[in-house]
């Protein structure tokens, strides 16, 4: 029999973090009850009702699909304490004030069921001293849920137990919300800010010190510590303004109370300047100005304008200077830049080490729990260990000796080694240093440690585009390191294929990772468009239709692991695969017109296949067709997998995986059920509606009355005019059943035609340049 279940929740406190909990748990499957203190006589609910709106409203999305109904009731906590009892789990998330969220536990207390679990969503108040003077059993199922805003983009829940809290519970709730929630759990002890404000404050704060040190203004620090190290774009002072300056003060002001440590209490203080912010109530978004504001013109323009820290006043934001001087630039060549940005790094990377390497073990045993929270909670590519390691231990120690930076006695014995490290990878599986061994290895039983697509991988083919690996099960993982852009690129896509289905039962595809919508359409073949090599562009498109069509009529099931960004090529091979493992947070789309061009690979043929099936009768002939162009037209790139179902790129009885790391299991599952129900290649050729002049003639009018309307440019009303030729088959008077073979030959052509155009040329030519998207 099952110990716990959790099946309703109620959340109390509606604020922005209250909220998205909501939306996220919702998402989810689960039944939610969110509730506030009471409003006025009139709307009891008014409060909560008010805050769940602005929330829904907000970005980024907290929904995956605002227009789908979500199992969310609005109630307050003096008229719905009868929720409270019917839950299965009851998360408080009102301000963080140790008193307020004492009263809201004097009401859950008398209210809830003995089998209930309650949580806390405080990001920093210690777990224990919430529920002194709490009953035992209280206590036993009391613990602290501190997941990261926004909830359902940033995977980090952070767990922490109080003394009294059942292990099975722990236990329980680890599983539970990495496998049913999707989330990458760490278990933490109750100390200051636990793991990730502990970390992540202090790294904020160390930029803000050194920005201030370096006199750097307030864009500059945030393009040096934006993307070019691997971090979200908001950089430092952007964060800020989104957490809020007096949020930031309180919680820093707790860790100058609680820590003992003299160099990082100075460094978790407010600078002269920063405090006279705080004091003058610039904190950021909620009260219109920070670092940041923004101010119309006499001409009505929207002006960004950021402050000068030393004055107060705000000026207007101009571009960087050499904006991409150091893109792409590896972090050791950051340290090695020979003016105050090399010097500012110096300081910023080694703070963050000192200060990891000091607070070990103190807020944790396990040295991979901090990378993993920093990663998951703050969105960071990497680490600080692993960029430690990436640098060089010793000699990072080295010039931190130098620098007079103290370190933590277990990293003196570690690199007494000759090669000293903090992560080894030891069949397959990542594995750190333990500190009570000194040695490497996975050094903890906790369940979130067990990678769920770590299953055992065999190399047969391995190039610098392709890899091939035996995943066991006689299934293959073909995995695609490039964009399909080239010619070499696809024949070894084709030459694996063909050895899968020759040694293989079932073969997994993984696209090429893109974190832009338009990264994938980089490569060789832009190049030549621009260069008018009509013979290339041919052949490329030749290849893309055939490795397509192999796919889809391969002798072994395939399926597509669907995760990011989905465009352009690989939208095709999604398409294409048999069936997808869909990682929730997939943003699929037809773009191809930022460019003044067509998708081509048969993605056309797909979607007009997909609409003759799943068309409902009664269903207006044109209605699907005009969503599709609808698509094309506004470069529409859905916010998530469940959009991309309402918007006809994925099927609607697809499957979705909250946890990326289910996929390749969830993958090898489908091939199993396809092979079990006696799988046969699909060998005939599909039958494809063309749908004719009339439905040409709608289209065209849409076009011009966007192009009317200012939606369009000219060249876009003439692309977009191209692509519903294409969509309704081209010189055809009545709608007709034609084979896929005419509409890749039709496709082609289209192709051909568009990116002759000298404003296509152009579009290209700019993005090759500029990594940004013409409109002319």
């Amino acid at each position: 029999m099952r110990k716990f279940k959790i099946k309703k929740v109620v959340i109390i406190g509606s604020g922005i973090m209250g909220s998205r909990i909501a939306c996220y748990l919702s998402d989810v499957g689960l039944s939610v009850n969110l509730l506030d203190i009471p409003g006025d006589k009139k709307n009891r609910n008014k409060i909560v009702t008010e805050n769940f709106i602005k929330t829904i409203k907000s970005r980024p999305e907290p929904l995956l699909d605002i227009n789908q109904d979500h199992n969310i009731n609005l109630g307050n906590i003096e008229d719905h304490t009868n929720k409270i009892k019917e839950s299965d789990w009851i998360i408080e998330v009102v301000s963080e004030n140790i008193n307020i969220k004492r009263k809201v536990f004097d009401i859950i207390e008398k209210n809830r069921s003995k089998k209930s679990i309650v949580s806390t969503n405080t990001s920093g108040i210690s777990i224990n001293k919430l529920c002194q003077g709490r009953s035992k059993k209280f206590k036993e199922m009391f613990l602290g849920t501190h997941f990261f805003n926004p909830p359902r983009q940033l995977r980090l829940l952070e767990i922490i137990p109080n003394k009294n809290t059942r292990k099975d519970l722990v236990d329980f709730l680890i599983k539970y919300s990495e496998k049913t929630l999707g989330k990458e759990v760490v278990k933490c002890k109750d100390t200051p800010g636990f793991i990730g404000n502990r970390v992540g404050i202090f790294s904020l704060m160390s930029c803000v010190h050194n920005s201030l040190k370096f006199n750097l203004s307030v864009s500059e620090t945030d393009y040096l510590t934006g993307n070019i190290i691997g971090r979200p774009k908001s950089g430092t002072y952007r964060t800020i303004d989104i957490i809020g300056l007096d949020t930031l003060h309180n919680i820093n002001k707790d860790f100058v109370e609680n820590i003992k440590h003299k160099r990082s209490k100075e460094t978790y203080s407010f600078p002269q300047q920063i405090q006279k912010m705080y004091e003058k109530g610039f904190w950021g978004e909620k009260t219109k100005k920070g670092f940041y504001k923004k101010e119309t013109d006499k001409n009505g323009k929207k002006l960004f304008m950021e402050i000068d820290t030393n004055k107060l006043s705000f000026f207007k934001t101009e571009s960087i200077k050499n904006k991409n001087i150091y893109e792409g630039f590896s972090p050791d060549k950051l340290l090695e830049i020979n003016n105050k940005h090399g010097e500012f790094y110096k300081k910023v990377f080694f703070d963050l080490f000192s200060y990891c390497s000091i607070i070990i073990p103190e807020i944790s045993k396990e040295i991979y729990k901090i990378d993993k929270t920093l990663r998951y909670g703050f969105g960071w590519n990497i680490g600080p260990f692993a960029l430690w390691q990436e640098l060089g231990i010793k000699k990072v120690c080295r010039m931190m000796k130098k620098e007079n930076y103290e370190i933590g006695g277990w990293l003196k014995e570690l690199i007494k080694k000759e090669k000293p490290s903090f992560f080894e990878v030891v069949e397959n599986k990542k594995t750190c240093y333990n500190l009570k061994t000194k040695k490497i290895s996975l050094g903890t039983n906790e369940p979130q440690l067990i990678n769920l697509n770590s299953v055992s991988k065999k190399t047969i083919i391995n190039t610098k585009k392709t890899k091939l690996s035996d995943v066991q099960d006689e299934i293959a993982l073909l995995e695609i390191k490039e964009n399909i852009t080239t010619k070499e690129t696809i024949e070894e896509l084709l030459k694996a294929i063909k050895h899968a289905e020759k040694n293989f039962s079932g073969l997994i595809i993984r696209l090429s990772n893109n974190k832009t919508p338009f990264g994938a359409f980089l490569g060789e073949h832009f190049r030549d468009i621009v260069n008018k090599d009509k013979k290339k562009i041919e052949e490329t498109i030749k290849l893309t239709q055939e490795l397509n069509f192999k796919i889809k009529t391969c002798s072994i099931p395939s399926v597509c692991l669907v995760s990011g960004f989905v465009v352009g090529p690989n939208l095709g091979l999604a398409l294409h695969s048999n069936q997808r493992s869909c990682y929730i947070e997939s943003y699929l789309g037809v773009v191809e017109l930022g460019f003044g061009l067509v998708p081509v690979g048969g993605i056309t043929n797909e979607l007009l296949v997909k609409l003759d099936q799943e068309k409902a009768p009664g269903d207006p002939e044109n209605n699907r067709l005009s969503f599709l162009h609808e698509n094309f037209t506004f470069k529409k790139i859905s916010s998530s997998a469940r959009v991309a179902k309402r918007n006809g790129l994925l099927d609607s009885r697809e499957g979705l995986v909250f946890n990326p790391k289910k996929t390749i299991l969830d993958a090898k599952d489908k091939i199993k059920q396809l092979n079990k129900k006696g799988f046969v290649s699909n060998l005939t050729n599909t039958k494809v509606t063309a749908r004719g002049s009339q439905s040409l003639a709608l289209l065209y009018t849409q076009t011009e009355n966007l192009k009317e309307s200012g939606f369009l440019s000219n060249h876009d009303k003439y692309v977009s005019d191209m692509y519903s030729y294409l969509l309704c088959g081209g010189e055809v008077s009545e709608q007709i059943k034609v084979d896929e073979s005419y509409f890749l030959n039709l496709e082609k052509d289209v192709y051909m035609e568009v990116c002759s155009e000298p404003k296509t040329i152009e579009r290209v030519e700019h993005f090759i340049k500029h990594k940004k998207v013409l409109r002319n």
